[in-house]
């Protein structure tokens, strides 16, 4: 590469950046095509000069030939993935040295425009060029929020939004026990709620992941491959003791454990409690005061890079300790109710009690966790679908670097907006484990629901799901850095996480910032056949993640009347 010229928008060491260093050095040094339109006479990249207004908003003095991406210092180019021949080049910059890539007849260069400032204001020309490029053909209700919100911010310009204060926790209180010693664990959730029984802290931790990647499979199965990590956030929520993840086998001060669930149920932060039985009450009150400090410490925030959404990180959680148990709770009036006394007939809640009333197989210590459901599961999508737009809204003012306002739904949907979950005839689930997994048996209320949910299990539609996870991913296309993970940023920005149900690994073209998977190519063009091997591992470079679901995850799927059991694959 010559003087004056840069690598892509690539930062770091990583696979993809040092895979577009390659790509676009390789192209610099390659035989350069013989002049044609807009190209010096030695067939080296044009010289192009920018008009630049105080907002940093440009456009390009000629028409340029070729496709032409964004560089380095340029965060906004229309029309977006390089369908610019024979246009003026439209956008914004930020910094005095940004760079242009431009790709003719397969090669692939990279200059530093020569700036050019003038007094008036191209902010117009930058929202036509929005419109023309239809930003919102890049399909699904993010793009087309996307879309909205840059038209809105370059039409009627509003304050940013300010943040929130940081996390924090109030401290353990003492109260009066509405409870006996010992009394099952089950028994103290109120009426009309979930109640999952763990035989102990390290049982609860891995229950959270794997029913977060079992629920992601099953939406999958229904066309919506995206995780929203539901219970990991709950659980990060509580502010439990560091120590607990950090060493899931070191001795605790409690042992078993219950969770709590309370409607409205809804993607992401569930109202929750968790009841905790304690064994050793000094060792117990070190590791919470510990915990605690460590979790609200400015080391243990979490802050993702470029944070959009800095008052979601706001952590906050209450408790109380009540004879032998504490319970810990996402908001007081949910602690109120579980402290206020037994809500089910202590007999009756006891584990055992709960698989024989449901007719599933008796437990042994090899017992990991018994649910029982006594909720109406049906999700609140509007929630979710929301906080996803929004983040699209603010992906928005960061690629014009303007602050667009709120924008308006489209159409007159109600909110909040529920639909059915397949999870809603789930009546108790048991699950046992052993040296190869867990074999999990699920009463559902009818015969039928059965059957339903078993065809549920496999990763079936995992086409249709990635298609669906790939349009999401396009605006973040035009935002993140090209080395970035997609999947990670786009949790960050949009609340989910897309996770591709036959394992595939998502990443952005080094160049073009397109998102493909490795599996199922981009949403343009499939790369692989609509039945690829579940769990195939991915080969291209920076993909070589595992796959996120294996293959013999779920296995062994029978069902018998209203009784649903298969064997998980886990390291319990």
């Amino acid at each position: 590469m010559g003087p004056g010229t840069t690598e892509p928008a690539t930062t770091g060491n990583s696979p993809v950046a040092l895979l577009a260093a390659l790509v676009v050095s390789a192209a610099a040094c390659g035989e350069r095509p013989a002049g044609g339109p807009g190209a010096a006479a030695d067939g080296s990249p044009p010289a192009i000069v920018l008009e630049v207004d105080a907002d940093g908003f440009f456009v390009s003095s000629d028409v340029v030939r070729g496709a032409w991406f964004a560089g380095f210092g340029m965060p906004c180019l229309l029309p977006p993935r390089g369908a610019t021949d024979g246009q003026h080049l439209v956008g914004r910059i930020a910094g005095d040295a940004p760079v242009l890539i431009s790709r003719r007849d397969g090669m692939l260069d990279s200059l530093r425009p020569t700036l050019q400032r003038v007094a008036g204001s191209h902010r117009e020309r930058v929202r036509d060029a929005a419109a023309a490029a239809d930003l919102s053909g890049m399909g699904g209700d993010v793009a087309e929020a996307f879309a909205a919100a840059v038209h809105a911010a370059l039409a009627a310009p509003a304050p940013p939004v300010p943040s929130l204060p940081p996390p924090r926790a109030a401290p353990p209180q003492r109260r009066d026990a509405a409870f006996p010693a010992g009394t099952p664990l089950m028994a103290w959730a109120p009426p009309g709620t979930i109640v999952v029984h763990f035989r102990s802290v390290a049982a609860a931790y891995r229950f959270t992941d794997l029913a977060d990647r079992l629920g992601g499979a099953v939406a999958a199965a229904r066309g919506d491959g995206r995780d929203h990590g539901t219970l990991r956030l709950t659980l990060h929520h509580l502010l439990l003791p560091s120590i607990w993840k950090a060493n899931p086998g070191g001795r605790k001060g409690v042992s078993e454990c219950a969770l709590i669930v309370a409607p409205p149920l809804r993607r992401g932060v569930l109202r929750a409690a968790l009841v905790l039985r304690i064994v050793d009450p000094v060792l117990h009150d070190h590791e919470t005061r510990a915990g605690v400090a460590l979790e609200t410490s400015a080391g243990h925030r979490r802050r993702p890079a470029g944070d959009p959404f800095p008052e979601e990180r706001v952590r906050t959680a209450v408790r109380a300790v009540a004879g032998d148990c504490e319970v810990v709770a996402t908001d007081a009036a949910l602690l109120e109710r579980v402290l206020a006394g037994p809500g089910r007939p202590a007999r009756w809640w006891t584990p055992a009690a709960v698989a024989a009333r449901s007719g599933l197989p008796a437990g042994d210590r090899s017992r990991a966790f018994t649910l029982a459901n006594a909720a109406q599961i049906d999700v609140d999508a509007g929630a979710p679908r929301a906080r996803a737009l929004e983040g699209a809204r603010r992906l928005a003012e960061r690629w014009l670097g303007l602050a667009a306002g709120p924008v308006p739904a489209a159409g007159d949907e109600p909110r909040p907006r529920r639909v059915a979950s397949p999870w809603s005839a789930v009546v108790a689930v048991v699950a046992d484990t052993d040296a190869q997994g867990a074999t999990v048996n699920v009463r559902l209320a009818t015969d039928a629901a059965a059957r339903t949910f078993s065809r549920l299990l496999p990763a079936d539609g995992a086409q249709r799901a990635c298609l669906g996870n790939l349009r999401e991913l396009a605006p973040l296309g035009l935002v993140e850095p090209r080395a970035s993970d997609p999947a990670e940023r786009a949790f960050v920005w949009f609340g989910r996480r897309p996770v591709c149900p036959r394992g595939g690994a998502y990443r952005f073209h080094p160049v073009t910032g397109e998102p493909s998977c490795s599996l199922h190519g981009s949403a343009e063009s499939d790369v692989a056949a609509p039945d690829s091997p579940v769990g195939a591992q991915p080969s291209s470079a920076g993909a070589s993640e595992p796959a996120p679901w294996p293959a013999d995850a779920v296995s062994d799927v029978r069902v018998a009347g209203s009784l649903v059991t298969f064997r998980l694959s886990i390291d319990w």
